[in-house]
């Protein structure tokens, strides 16, 4: 079936798709041999359930469909079942944190979740990513723009970008070491901010991409952004002085 989700730790690609996730490790003769890690909870996947998401948590594999998060630890397989759909897992100081739609955000402790923090502002809201900021947690959402939460207290942030996000629907986020942010939108391409929020620049459909829906970004070591679309897959050079890509 479709594979929705990818991720090489090492010599081993983990791979999630429909009710079924596991990991690829080659053979004697270089072939890549598929071993399924669903197999030992067979019984405990959700009718039509996808994987869409895999983390690398200390010395686990997260697997994250939107009904339940799986653990690997090289040895066997727990299945954990908040009470509402699971939207993203974020890494942040050695902590994995756990966003759901209606329940707030979960902590991973000892193959447990741990409530860590709910707020009506986040009611709704699918949190896209966790992040570091400034000696803060910044929690990047779809259509509700960005907040800040600090000592237990939720704050809306002041980034120029939130009105397009909101506007264009934010589906992913990453910021660079130099502090430079980037939002990718399901309807507008990708907004580049520097580190107060302020858009640097944008580019979509009518300056380069092929489209302008963005499934998926990294950047290599070379300092160039990678990005997975609706429509094949584009590449931003960040050091160039060109602006217009075609």
């Amino acid at each position: 079936t479709v594979v929705r989700s990818v991720l090489t730790v090492g010599d081993i690609v983990y791979t999630g798709s429909y009710e079924e996730f596991g990991y690829w490790k080659k053979d004697e003769y270089g072939a890549l041999v598929y071993n399924s890690l669903s197999d030992e909870v067979s019984g405990e996947i959700s009718p039509n359930e996808e994987i869409w998401q895999i983390v690398k948590f200390r010395n686990k594999i997260i697997f994250r469909s939107f009904s339940n998060v799986y653990v690997y630890d090289s040895n066997s397989v727990t299945r954990l079942r908040p009470n509402s759909t699971v939207i993203s897992c974020s890494v942040v100081d050695d902590e994995l944190y756990i966003s759901t739609l209606k329940q707030g955000v979960y902590l991973l402790k000892e193959n447990e979740l741990q409530q860590f923090y709910n707020n009506d502002l986040l009611l709704d809201a699918k949190i896209i990513s966790i992040d570091k900021y400034k000696n803060k947690l910044l929690l990047t959402t779809s259509l509700k723009g960005c907040f800040f939460l600090e000592n237990g207290k939720l704050s809306r942030t002041s980034f120029e970008v939130n009105e397009q996000i909101k506007l264009h629907q934010l589906n992913n986020f990453s910021i660079l070491d130099s502090g430079e942010m980037i939002f990718g939108t399901i309807k507008d391409g990708v907004f580049v901010t520097d580190i107060n929020g302020n858009i640097k620049f944008h580019i979509n459909k009518e300056n380069g991409l092929l489209n302008n829906t963005v499934l998926g970004q990294s950047l290599d070591e070379d300092n160039n952004l990678w990005f997975g679309l609706d429509n094949g897959v584009a590449n931003i050079e960040l050091n160039s002085s060109n602006y217009f890509y075609n």
